[in-house]
């Protein structure tokens, strides 16, 4: 097997350029080189900056689409009932956000816009790239790890695996390496 090098994508050996990023694919990896690299495990604090740059993204966006939920949130709130649908909406549509980018981007890349900031990024436990479906189940349980008191537990999985990996990457079997 034969992965592009700068987006990790799987490609035919007679192949010059990438079918997913358009590069040049002349210094490709086989999957043996791959797999037996040596890869380094992200540190948490890589994975909470990762994050965090992630979210001032998201956040940002969201106020951007948002604001006007906000001023029609106002305007309605003077007439009763229905603000409560101005208000909840907004909290989906983080929600749904939140999920659409981690697992677009992880599964195209394997590196969401924090990761690749940051030098890391996501593959399965055998070095592959991630499908949706794994990227999916990964940030889904991503929920897990931002209820109070139990991101502890992400972090203890992180600190104290083998292969550095909170309950999302455990289910999903996954791991976030250095990029």
């Amino acid at each position: 097997m034969t992965f592009c090098k700068h987006c990790g994508k799987e490609v035919l050996d007679s192949d010059e350029f990438c079918s997913n990023c358009g590069k040049s694919i002349k210094d490709v990896q086989t999957y043996y080189e791959k797999s037996t690299g040596d890869n380094q495990f992200a540190t948490l604090v890589e994975r909470f900056v990762a994050v965090l740059i992630d979210m001032i993204i998201l956040g940002v966006v969201l106020a951007i689409i948002l604001i006007p939920f906000g001023i029609i949130a106002l305007i309605v709130s003077q007439f009763g009932s229905l603000s409560s649908l101005f208000f909840g909406v907004p909290q989906l549509f983080w929600y749904g956000l939140w999920i659409l980018y981690f697992t677009y981007f992880e599964s195209t890349s394997g590196q969401t816009l924090g990761k690749r900031l940051v030098g890391i990024k996501v593959v399965t436990e055998d070095n592959g790239v991630l499908d949706i479906g794994k990227s999916l189940i990964r940030n889904v349980l991503r929920i897990i790890d931002w209820l109070p008191f139990i991101f502890i537990i992400g972090a203890f999985l992180i600190i104290f695996t083998d292969k550095k990996q909170r309950l999302g990457d455990l289910v999903a079997k996954t791991k976030v390496v250095k990029a």
